[in-house]
């Protein structure tokens, strides 16, 4: 009996080693097609700009294994999955899941409005200080927040109408490492007046409604734990370790001069014009608390996301079965839920654009493929026209190929 099952062990060992080795030319093979697809693209794109791009790098995943590509002008300046870059308005994707947690926990409820009281105790969820009494304060809910419904002007990106131009450009040129706050968009809001709408009537991006998040994040934390805590303490000790493998290779800087990535990292471009392209070094992070100042490693970050969404990260399958019901009405019209919309054929994820960087991370359970695209790169010539039809599409179509390529 011994015997058998000794030679049934070395039979197994030997079918096994075979499979890998037949296989292994196989992952060759496809990691050569899809290197050909993101090369074609970044020599499209090349032609579409007129310049020649910094850069397009991809991560896959799904049945037939995972695979980086890189492509580059210079092969020696290729970068890897462990190379760390922003990603922006990502950020949001994990804003939208440390609330569903808090949920989770019984720390929150997502229908409460902003001015009730966190669960067990009289502290109401944002500050009832005057620079916080932006129009319908009263009607807003936490979940209209996390699908952009509830109407709350975007002071981040919007032109103020009193300067004339968008109000964090003229903070930073008065002073580039001034310490943004809530309170300083909030407040714009108010003395403006200033909504998109009535809450729960129309669907509207906005940036500060998720710095108002942030916000709700932190003082809910610092009341179940009984000390301070930000918003950037409760990624870091609950959201971000819940997949162990991105633990330390995603962060969400809070201090004006923590303006640089880690190292290897890849700095975002910006071109407007062959005589005027700027390399974004750093950027103030205070800017984007809750709605793009995250950070981390390509695979840290895909892989993040991707158990996340299979239910194997932080929330329970149930509550990420949310991230999939789109709300009735769809205001959006791209089934926005909870930081999480549909992007086209490749599923459901969330783009981020900022500071010359532009990504994509998006899964789609039908194949169970995940994608991580990013392009260091923004062309500005044509103002947000060439970015989107030189920039966002091209990065999109790529995606699209690359999923194609490896899914045959």
């Amino acid at each position: 009996m011994n015997r058998q099952i000794v030679a049934f062990l070395c039979l197994l060992i030997s079918i096994t080693s075979c499979k890998k080795e037949n296989n292994f030319p196989e992952n060759q093979q496809l990691e050569a097609k899809l290197q050909k697809v993101a090369d074609s693209m970044r020599l499209e794109i090349n032609e579409l700009v007129g310049f020649p791009i910094p850069g397009i790098h991809l991560y896959i995943d799904g049945p037939k294994g995972n695979f980086f590509v890189s492509s580059t002008l210079d092969s020696s300046k290729k970068i890897t999955q462990s190379h760390w870059f922003r990603f922006a308005s990502f950020t949001k994707h994990f804003t939208s899941v440390a609330i569903l947690n808090m949920e989770e926990d019984g720390w929150l409820n997502i229908n409460d409005t902003i001015t009730s009281f966190i669960p067990g105790t009289a502290i109401p969820y944002v500050p009832n200080t005057p620079e916080w009494d932006i129009p319908f304060k009263k009607q807003i809910t936490i979940k209209q927040l996390m699908s952009h419904t509830a109407g709350v002007y975007d002071s981040d990106n919007e032109i103020d109408p009193v300067l004339g131009e968008k109000y964090t450009d003229f903070m930073l040129s008065l002073n580039p490492n001034h310490t943004f706050t809530t309170e300083d968009f909030t407040l714009i809001n108010k003395s403006r007046n200033i909504s998109y709408f009535t809450p729960g009537t129309g669907y509207a991006y906005t940036n500060v409604g998720y710095s108002m998040l942030a916000t709700i994040i932190s003082r809910v934390y610092s009341q179940k734990v009984k000390f301070p805590r930000s918003f950037s303490d409760y990624m870091q000790e609950v959201i971000v370790p819940a997949v162990p493998s991105s633990k330390n290779f995603i962060r969400f800087p809070d201090n004006a001069n923590d303006n640089r990535i880690p190292l290897p990292g890849v700095n975002g471009m910006i071109y407007n014009g062959r005589n005027d392209t700027i390399s974004i070094t750093t950027y103030n992070p205070t800017i984007l608390i809750g709605q793009g100042n995250g950070q981390g490693t390509i695979k840290a970050v895909h892989d993040w996301f991707r158990n996340n969404v299979k239910g194997n990260g932080v929330l329970s399958l149930n509550t990420v079965r949310k991230l999939y019901n789109p709300f009735t009405p769809d205001y959006s019209n791209s089934e926005y839920t909870f930081g999480a919309e549909n992007i086209g054929n490749l599923g459901i994820g969330h783009s981020g654009a900022r500071a010359g960087n532009l990504c994509f991370v998006i899964y789609n359970k039908s194949t169970d493929v995940s994608i991580l695209g990013y392009l260091p790169f923004w062309d500005l010539t044509d103002n947000k026209n060439s970015f989107i039809n030189n920039n966002l599409v091209p990065l999109y179509v790529t995606m699209e190929l690359l999923v194609d390529e490896y899914l045959k």
